[in-house]
């Protein structure tokens, strides 16, 4: 949830956030975290309602910005926050508290005060920072629960390379001793800005399937701009940059970008229990039978080539099996998925989307079909009897991921009923 989210509710909302009519707001940055608190009372019985996860925004709360210094602050005002904020201990789809967008080493100190303030209010709820350099990881690495990442350059047409995630996912993994990993994908759909990137579905989906891949515990996205104040600002008055466009657009339209994103999230969604407990495998022995290709990446990180499918090994703590994530890297081809498993012994390998088994082919090779640009496909490699296990469990997830989705295309419908009807 943004920033601009927050302020286009005080902005073009007011109404909606109890007694904020007639509040004061406080100049700069000091009335962003105020708007922030409020808004995070009001929003949370909705996502509830919803049954929408999200981590909350406290960027401004203490310095999260250059120009706020913490002596800057009033420590009452401070913990004043803070208590407003433990009215949402139980809320369970809150995650966590994202308290700097890429946070810098110099921002260590104030994060040290917030997460205090916040955590000794609501403790299971962990604050973090998201960082986009391994660099700076060394310092926030110890203050941290789960590490919350994104990663530059975002995949765009022609030009840079898929294996930088894959890579980046696995640097982290091992330098944090296999702390949980949360994942930003950056797809904006439209920005003018010099770091601007308009990466298609296709790209989207990779980016997706190759954060699961690299270990992954939560995919976030970027699920809507900053609604009618950042359009009116960016458009009408002509400053400079565009709106974001991600998963919807600033009046609630859905984009190409959340199909690409709701199609991922039903293959993986159900897959929630088992994938939140496996750990990366660095030495897999399970490999991809695939050819190479020349990769789009430039500078001096650029490889030669990289393969056209890759597949990572997940070991799951409370599973006897391996998770096989196999996503095809080729923008432009559909390309066969060939998984040589050389260790199979007794185990079968299954698809844990159609939660069949995969024959096998000579010499521990599977074949089970041809993947589109960009797509990516959980397996399993386990015996019968764990397969069971695990078949019950991903039929329970989906269960009540179905019934989450018709609760709310219920809602939807009995909302559109009543607009009709009042008009």
């Amino acid at each position: 949830a943004s920033g601009r989210f927050y302020q286009s509710v005080w902005n073009d909302h007011r109404s909606v956030v109890p007694g904020s009519e007639e509040a004061e707001l406080p100049e700069g940055d000091e009335g962003r975290a105020t708007v922030y608190v409020k808004t995070h009372q009001y929003l949370a019985p909705m996502l509830r309602e919803y049954g929408m996860n999200y981590i909350g925004s406290l960027v401004g709360f203490a310095g999260g910005v250059e120009d706020i210094a913490l002596t800057d602050r009033d420590r009452n005002q401070l913990n004043r926050w803070a208590d407003e904020i433990a009215v949402l201990r139980d809320e369970p789809n809150l995650l966590g508290w994202f308290c700097r967008d890429e946070a810098r080493p110099t921002y260590l100190v104030n994060f040290l005060v917030t997460k205090a303030m916040i955590e000794s209010r609501v403790p299971d709820k962990p604050a973090m920072v998201l960082l986009n350099s391994t660099e700076f990881l060394r310092v926030y690495n110890d203050s941290h629960q789960v590490i919350f990442t994104d990663r530059y350059p975002i995949l765009r047409p022609t030009r840079d390379d898929p294996w930088k995630i894959l890579r980046w996912m696995t640097e982290i993994d091992a330098y944090t001793g296999g702390k949980p990993h949360w994942f930003t994908l950056e797809a904006f759909r439209s920005r003018k800005e010099p770091w601007h990137a308009r990466p298609s579905e296709i790209d989207l989906r990779m980016m997706s399937w190759l954060s699961i891949a690299g270990g992954a515990k939560v995919n976030c996205y970027f699920l809507l701009s900053g609604g009618p104040w950042w359009e009116d600002y960016y458009i009408r008055k002509k400053k400079r940059g565009s709106p974001f466009r991600c998963m919807l657009d600033c009046y609630g339209n859905e984009t190409p970008h959340y199909r690409a994103f709701r199609e991922h999230a039903a293959k993986v969604g159900p897959l929630g229990p088992l994938l939140a407990r496996a750990r990366l495998n660095h030495r897999p022995s399970v490999t991809a039978v695939a050819p190479d290709m020349v990769q789009n990446g430039v500078g001096p990180e650029a490889t030669q080539t990289i393969p056209t499918v890759h597949v990572s090994t997940l070991e799951p703590d409370r599973i006897d099996g391996r998770i096989l994530i196999a996503v095809n890297m080729d923008r432009d081809r559909l390309q066969p998925l060939k998984i040589k498993v050389p260790d199979l012994g007794h185990d079968r390998c299954y698809d844990l989307v159609s939660l069949t088994e995969v024959p096998a082919g000579e010499s521990g090779l599977f074949e089970p079909f041809t993947l589109r640009p960009g797509d990516g496909h959980p397996f399993i490699l386990c015996s019968p009897e764990t397969f069971e296990e695990v078949k019950a469990q991903v039929v329970e997830a989906h269960t009540q991921q179905a019934l989450r989705v018709a609760r709310l295309d219920l809602k939807k419908a009995l909302s559109w009923k009543i607009d009709v009807s009042s008009e």
